[in-house]
């Protein structure tokens, strides 16, 4: 199965209404992004992804929630530049995210938010 084909397959799977599917997609989405990266994908599908993902972040169920972010982490940190466009997509809601209950959600969503952030806060050499 190519690197697209496994992509879509997991926007299908992140976007059910099973919260039991839609967990056990996501804890395998991470593992595949940590083992595999996300540097070679397509924009039309890593775009679907990230839209995919945002509905994950917003879910009420805090694992779900939680993999969403470490998600985005991966393919932000894998992505770097290329991934400038999602940012007005994924900031809102990740800020919002720093106020859950759950310490896990508000310290991914810290470590989602320095990813996205380290581009412009790095010094460039000219």
């Amino acid at each position: 199965m190519s690197t697209t084909e496994s992509l879509e397959e997991f926007v299908r799977l992140i976007t059910v209404t099973d919260t039991k599917k839609r967990l056990q997609a996501g804890q395998e989405l991470v593992e595949y992004l940590k083992s595999s990266g996300c540097a070679q994908c397509e924009a039309v599908v890593l775009d679907q992804l990230v839209e995919a993902l945002v509905e994950c972040v917003s879910s009420s169920n805090f694992k779900v929630s939680l993999n969403g972010l470490e998600a985005i982490k991966l393919i932000a940190e894998s992505q770097g530049e290329h991934f400038r466009h999602h940012i007005n997509t994924v900031l809102p809601l990740t800020i919002d995210r720093l106020g859950d209950n759950k310490d896990q959600v508000r310290e991914e969503a810290h470590a989602l938010i320095a990813v996205l952030m380290s581009p412009v806060s790095s010094p460039h050499v000219s």
